[in-house]
């Protein structure tokens, strides 16, 4: 089937198997054999100092990275996306050239093994030259230390994943608020009960995210906007698709818990004034929120005046 003519049967597919786990992420291949990476030189005192130098010795071959996922949805595929668009990274987004089937064939149970790795099951999936990678956490991780997105100390490079494996969770609860009793079924299936954890989410959940992310960046001493002072971080992108995301889904909550935040609205703020991300914001490569992950529901919308304040 191809998919923009028969999208309705594939909603369905998503629905029940995309986003089960075996059928929901995003995949990149960087087959960067004539692709030389190289960080500048010297201490980074502002994160627009930091970029990465690309050289290609034959463009022609088509070396690149190359990100398979879902190709109408952002979903768990933009966390991965933002950090190659801000690093100035060349890449493809395989299936939004070739379709859904470059994503199946990636997933499949058939599919060749990967050379170095192990075999992925479900995108995000990365191939750096043949290292198969998967899990979005595991992604950004390998990916901020790959393009100098991250300091060289071991435990802030541990810090920062923490906090990235935090996103994933407010992700993967986020996703439940649709989907509360099974990722198989559709959601008009489970009204009811997604009516219950949206309410949660968006009263109790969400709240206590939000709280923690702005309790992180007012313990770090050395002064800046993001989580880990002046110098940028993969996370800090990554919690502006958090938050784009959020917004989306729910426009009222996430916008009252924004200003009772401050140093997250800032942090974001901050981001979305980087060039790299405003010419991504505004580029044919972004992906408009709809289905998938962070979906808008009217019917699941929460007053803000029901929010849980500590």
């Amino acid at each position: 089937l191809y998919y923009g003519k028969h999208r309705h049967v594939w909603n369905g597919f998503f629905e029940r198997g995309a986003e089960a786990g075996f059928l929901d992420r995003h995949r990149y291949k960087h087959t960067d054999s004539n692709l030389s990476v190289q960080q500048s030189a010297g201490k980074l005192d502002h994160p627009s100092q930091r970029h990465v130098v690309l050289s290609f010795c034959d463009d022609s071959k088509g070396d690149e990275m190359k990100l398979i996922y879902w190709p109408n949805i952002p979903g768990r595929g933009e966390f991965v996306r933002i950090l190659l668009e801000y690093a100035g990274v060349k890449y493809q987004d395989v299936a939004r050239e070739e379709g859904v089937d470059a994503v199946i064939a990636a997933i499949s149970a058939t599919a060749d093994a990967p050379g170095h790795g192990v075999p992925p099951l479900a995108p995000p999936i990365l191939d750096d030259d043949g290292f198969i990678l998967s899990q979005t956490p595991a992604i950004c991780d390998y990916l901020g230390k790959r393009l100098g997105l991250v300091s060289d100390s071991p435990e802030q490079q541990s810090l920062a994943l923490s906090l990235s494996l935090t996103i994933a969770d407010v992700v993967a609860e986020c996703h439940a608020t649709h989907h509360p009793t099974s990722h198989m079924s559709f959601y008009e299936d489970q009204k009811p009960e997604a009516m219950r954890a949206a309410h949660d989410f968006q009263a109790n959940r969400l709240p206590r995210f939000l709280a923690y992310f702005e309790r992180v960046l007012s313990s770090t001493d050395s002064g800046g906007p993001y989580l880990f002072g002046p110098q940028l971080c993969y996370v800090d992108l990554e919690l502006l698709v958090l938050i784009q995301g959020l917004q989306h889904a729910f426009p009222n909550v996430t916008t009252t818990l924004m200003g009772q935040n401050p140093k997250v609205e800032n942090l974001v703020s901050s981001v979305m004034r980087l060039e790299p991300v405003k010419a991504y914001q505004t580029s044919s490569r972004k992906i408009t929120y709809a289905d998938g992950i962070f979906r808008y529901y009217p019917e699941l919308q929460l007053s803000p005046q029901s929010l849980a304040i500590e």
